[in-house]
Parts: C-alpha cells; structure tokens; sequence
C-alpha cells in the first residue's frame, strides 16, 4: 500500500507488514530541463516498482550533468526513539550491468533496492547546519541515470549522454527483507545478476579465497600483478585482488585482501606516528600516533625509534595537561582527552616498566579529575550536561588502568576505585541502551552505540561468568543496533566490516563536505565490541566481522609503507580538498595549504600532518576553525598545524589489543575450521610463529603442544571457549 500527500508524492509504503516511511518530497525527477521525462510507481508483488523515462527530442546530443531520481525514503535520524522508524543508506552499489543495496533501520528492518540496468552513481544528501558546519545526519538519497563526473572504474563509465531521439528509461524496485538470505533473494531476482560474498575478505599468504555465489555464475579472480585465478584459488601474492562474478551478461566485482602479519602494520604505524608528527591541540586526535609508538614499543622494541616516541611526548604533553595535579590545561571539559590521556599513560607505563613507573600515578590523578566530573547516575558529563561517557570510551579508559593496577599490590585500593568508577558507568550504559547522548549534533550515531557496546562488553569479561549475562545481552543489543551502520555486506575488502561515518573530514584532514569515510579510525571502535563479545558468545559472527574490520582497516598502510587518513565510499563528491601550497607568495596570514576543488569517490586519502605541521605556535586549535580553549580563557590562534588526521592510529591501539600475536580457531557448525593467523593441516592447527595467545572454540579435545606450534585435534568432548597462552 502507498500513502500520498495532497503534493502527491509518497509519505510512506506498507511491504509485507513493514511501514517504510518516506519524507513526502519524493520520489521526483532533478536534471531532466528540456528533456522530456515521466516518473510513476506502482505496487506488484510486494514491491514498490518506480519508473523512470526520458526522452531527447531535440535535434542534438545533450551531455548531461546529472540527471535522475530524488528517492525520498527518510534517512534523517534526529531523535531517540524516532531513528528507530529511519531507515539509513547502509549499501548502495553501483556496478557496469546493474545497481543494487540496501536501507536498514535500528530496528533491522531492511528495505532492499535493485536496477537491472546501469546507473551511473548516486549522492547522499547530507544536512547542514547554519555557518557553514557541516550537520551529522542524512535527508535521503539521489540516483543518478546520467552523471558526468568522474566515477569509480567499477560504474558504468560515460553514462552522460541522451542522444537526439533517445529514450533512457529505469526501473527501480524497492522491497523488504527479514534476514540477509531474503534480501540476496529478492536482490538476485530484480538485478538478474549474482550478488556473491566471501566468509574472509582479508586472507593469509597460501590461503585460498572463496567467493560465494549462486549456481550458473562465472568467477574469476584477477591478482595483485593482473594474473588470472579461478575460485579458491590461493593468494600467493600481498594486496587486493578483484573479483569478478558473470552471470546473465550482468557482471558484480568484489575485492579480497591478502595480509602480512600484523606485526608489520603496527611497525609501519610506528614509523608513521614520527614522520607525521604529533601535536599539541585542543583535541587528542592530534596526538593518537603515541598509542601506536608505545605499543610497538611493547612489543618490537626499537631504540632510535622509541625515543622519537618519548621525546615527542615529553615536547607536547606538558602544553596541554599538568600530570603533578591531574588537570588538563586546554579545553578541560572535552574530558574525552583526559580519558584518552589516561589509557595513552598506561601504554607508555606497559612499553617500559622500568623507566615509566611515574605514568601510572599520573594516571591515576588524571583519573581523580574524571571521577569528579561524574554524577549520581554514574556517567561522565561534559559540563555538567552533556552525557559523554560513550564519546570515545571514557570507561574503558578508567578500566585499562585498572587492569594495569591489579596486579600491583601497592595499587590496589586504586584499582579498586577506578573499577568502581567504570562500573557506575556502564550500568547506567546498560539502563539507557539506545537512549543516549553523543558529541556534536544529536542522531543515532556510529560512535555513541559502538562505545556503549565496547565499554559493556568489555566489563562484562571482567566479570564472573554468572554475572555477565544482563551485560552480555545489553553489549549485544546495542550492536544489533549498530548494524545499520555497518559494512557487513557489501563485497568489497577495503570496506567490509567498518563502520558509516561522514563527518569527520572537515576537522581531521580539513577537507569538506561530508562525505563516508569508511574505514576511518573510529571504525575501531565497532571491532573492540565484536571481539569481546566473540569472546562472551563464541558465536563466529563477531569473529568473522572483527577480522573482515580489521583487514580493511590495516590496508590504510598502503604498498608503499604510507600511512593514509581514511577511505571515502561516496563515489562522486565534489569536494573542497586541504592540500601543500606551494606558491612563493606567502603572508603572515596564509597557511601552509590550500584548497583544490576536485571531484573524490572509493579511494584513500592522504594523512595532512606531514607537511601542515606547527611553526613557532606550540600549542593550537584542533582544526581550521577551532579556537584555542585555555582553562580559564579562550585564546584566537591561526591554527597552523592543528588538525586531528592522527586519530587514525585507534586502528592500530585496537589491532594490538585484539589480534596482534594471537591466533583464533573456531569450529563451525558443519565442521569446519575458521582459522586466523594458524591454518589446518591434516589434524593438526599449525599455529604462526608470532603467536603467544591461541583463543579457541571448538567441539574436540584439544593437545597443545605449543613448542611446536600446534594443536593436535581429537576426541568428541565439548570444550568451552578458551585463551590458551
């Protein structure tokens, strides 16, 4: 059933039981001027269809900017719990033959959307608030028949023509899904083409990559150096390789990454975090590189490196906290950076435990000024309003000192403390679930659920396994929540299992407008929640979507050893690119940059602190536009420097917490063995040489024998979820 409003356009659609809603300004045609065109939508077979036409009955060819369909389907999420009825753009995929995706909702409502025609792209239509900040929601969506811009190699490429006498029609079909299976159904059925995925997105050096498909597909796998594989062919080479899926003439590509070990990543993060330096600003995000330093540290230590580390954090870290009294000194009430400060002391305490023994009594007064700011109800508060216990994770924070004091018998009345603190806090985490607060303008946002979901989880595998449950089943709500806002699905390497953001750009690498950036930093966020509730569940989901995340996320260090900002999934946006300036005219009032008006889609780019870096200003804004907040005064800087494009290194904080020498074996329920960073030979799991931690789910007794680095499979006893070192 479609409900009109007296414009006639559509304010919502009832599919079998489900209730779409649409924002009744739409669907409509833009960029048909002098074309003859006609749009209508119809229900069939429970299935809202849309058709497009338009025809050029001039005596020339016309070239088109952009010519389409202005959908309507309601993606604003303004309110709790309104956003649960909104329905975001999780997938939307453009191929040579055809186009298809999704919407989901919070709920996990989905509504599909397929073309068994090309189109040539699509824009998102992001808000925007007064002043020219860029909002955090999303009104709907556009589809573009005709598009002139550059597109992505994957699109139809040229579509940007009608010819005199042509006629361009489309038809668009939107429907409901209940699970995944249903949607690849209906998807199948209205492309008449494949929609393939793969278990591994991200493989290892001699594993094979297995593409999933229905029956009369064609499939083959172009290597890193162009040569030609079938499926399940093994990856003998590092880097992507693309797929390509035929069937019915229509052609669907994916990508699969192989990986090196993940030691190399967070090396190559080390070395990253010195050559694009760290700074001092109003926002932690400049300095997140020292997560990576003193990790590596940890673990691969490097003297001339590790002192690069220690030194950078001696220069910046004064400007901006006074560890003696546990203050910080610029723009105390973002108490995010407090809270990232304290787990950063931790990391520096864990990288050298005989020169760094000062960094947990800084942590614990820095810790002290946290617990001040927290109320009755036991969440952290921006100035005494704001609910900032999920920006970052500013409990987790407190329980990574805790875990660090635990085992120090001279701290244990301040482990104590600090685990209290955290506790009180994700209770009332558990009590809101989906009703909370976020940083930035309020909206069902990526960060606020994964940082729920993370904090929770994380405490709960502190717990005795009798009282984990009540946390267990709220962690995995909220990222039941979250998967709205997830790439599960979509077939492509560089961007499964990461989160949605879009935001982010304009303040970490001053690059504007909105735009996906996926993975980004935070992305990491979502993979610290998948894998502690791996670890709460055993269900091979959250294994599956952590290591997927993770792939994509590490290939941010490119070929090349460069560490990139982010992955924009947006195929065409014309943006406002931040890049070097090198002319020869400079004044005391131009920065070291410029902006480059260019058109960017499905492609990394670059870090900026490498070469916008401070000049005698040693302490500044977080980005262009921020001023600098001292304690008691707000100072007007140029901002030279000031950006947060270092946030970025969450990605390796979170790889060495989840999967750095650590090895995974779970076993399906046909059988089968999911192996990471170990493979099966025979009976026997041969486990990577860098391994110190084997994490198993299996239904077999097991012989360790880690000498060797193996697992001896036997028997038919059930064992229970177990880290085994």
């Amino acid at each position: 059933m479609i409900h009109t409003n007296k414009d006639g356009f559509i304010e919502s659609i009832e599919i079998n039981n489900q209730n779409i809603l649409f924002d009744g300004q739409g669907p409509k045609v833009f960029g048909c001027n002098d074309i003859q065109h006609s749009l209508s939508w119809h229900m069939e077979d429970n299935a809202l269809i849309i058709h497009f036409s338009a025809k050029n009955t001039s005596s020339e060819d016309m070239y088109i900017d952009r010519m389409g369909i202005y959908l309507g389907v309601n993606c604003y999420m303004e309110k709790f719990p309104d956003w649960n009825d909104r329905m975001f753009p999780t997938l939307l995929r453009c191929e040579k033959t055809h186009f298809y995706g999704y919407f989901m909702n919070p709920d996990g409502d989905m509504l599909g959307i397929a073309c068994k025609s090309p189109i040539a792209s699509y824009k998102l239509l992001y808000n925007q608030l007064p002043g020219n900040n860029f909002g955090h929601r999303i009104y709907s969506v556009e589809l573009d028949v005709l598009n002139s811009a550059k597109q992505p190699s994957r699109h139809p490429q040229n579509l940007n023509c009608i010819r005199k006498g042509e006629v361009i029609k489309r038809e668009f079909v939107l429907f409901t899904a209940n699970s995944f299976d249903d949607y690849v159904k209906s998807a199948e059925k209205y492309t008449e083409a494949s929609i393939i995925f793969c278990d591994k997105y991200t493989v290892e050096l001699n594993e094979a990559i297995t593409v999933t498909h229905p029956v009369g597909t064609s499939v083959k796998i172009i290597s890193p150096s162009g040569k030609e594989l079938g499926n399940h062919s093994k990856a003998e080479e590092y880097g992507v390789y693309t797929i390509q899926a035929e069937k019915n003439g229509k052609v669907t590509e994916g990508k699969v990454y192989c990986r090196k070990d993940w030691s190399y990543y967070l090396l190559k993060a080390r070395e990253n975090a010195i050559s694009m330096p760290q700074k001092a600003t109003t926002h932690c995000e400049s300095w997140y590189g020292l997560f990576s330093g003193y990790l590596a540290a940890k673990h691969y230590p490097n003297t001339e490196q590790d002192i690069e580390i220690e030194k950078k954090f001696q220069e910046i870290m004064p400007y901006m906290f006074d560890f003696e009294k546990g203050e910080p000194l610029v723009i105390p009430q973002r108490i995010q950076n407090t809270a990232t400060a304290i787990s950063l002391l931790v990391d520096r305490y864990e990288a050298n435990k005989d020169k760094n023994t000062d960094s947990l009594d800084y942590a614990d007064k820095m810790a002290d000024f946290l617990i001040s700011v927290q109320h009755d109800d036991g969440a952290y508060y921006r100035n005494g309003t704001a609910h900032y216990t999920c920006v970052i994770y500013i409990a987790k924070s407190m329980l990574e000192l805790y875990l660090a004091e635990r085992g120090l018998p001279k701290y244990q009345s301040r482990a104590k403390k600090h685990f209290n603190s955290a506790k009180s806090a994700i209770d009332n985490l558990v009590y809101l679930l989906d009703d909370i607060g976020t940083e930035g303008e309020q909206t069902f946002e990526d960060g606020m659920i994964s940082c729920s979901a993370l904090q929770i989880a994380m405490f709960a595998l502190l717990l005795d396994e009798s009282e984990r449950k009540p946390y267990t089943d709220a962690a995995e709500y909220m990222i039941q929540k979250h998967e709205c806002l997830e790439q599960t699905f979509v077939p492509d390497c560089r961007i499964n299992g990461c989160s949605l953001r879009y935001w982010e750009a304009q303040y970490d690498i001053l690059t504007k407008p909105n735009m996906i950036n996926s993975p980004h930093g935070w992305t990491a966020w979502t993979l610290y929640a998948k894998y502690y509730l791996y670890l709460l569940t055993g269900k091979s989901k959250y294994l599956k979507e952590l290591m997927n995340g993770m792939g994509a996320c590490v290939q941010l260090i490119g070929e090349d050893g460069v560490l990139r900002w982010g992955f924009i999934c947006d195929p065409c946006v014309k943006a406002s690119v931040f890049v070097p300036d090198n002319s020869d005219d400079k004044t005391s009032d131009t920065y070291p940059g410029k902006f480059d008006e260019r058109i960017i889609g499905e492609e990394y780019m670059p870090m900026i602190s490498g070469w916008f870096k401070h000049g005698k200003q040693k302490v500044t804004g977080g980005f262009l536009k921020c001023p600098l907040f001292l304690k008691d005064k707000t100072v007007k800087v140029s901002n030279q420097g000031g950006c947060c494009d270092n946030d970025v290194h969450e990605i390796f904080k979170c790889m060495e917490e989840t999967v750095l020498k650590k090895a995974f074996i779970h076993e399906t329920e046909n059988g089968e063995y999911l192996c990471y960073s170990c493979h099966l030979n025979g009976n026997t799991i041969e486990i990577d040489s860098d391994v110190e931690t084997v994490v198993y789910n299996i239904t077999h007794d097991t012989k360790i024998s880690k000498a060797e680095n193996t697992i001896t499979l036997k028997g038919n006893n059930n064992t229970n979820l177990l880290s085994v070192k």
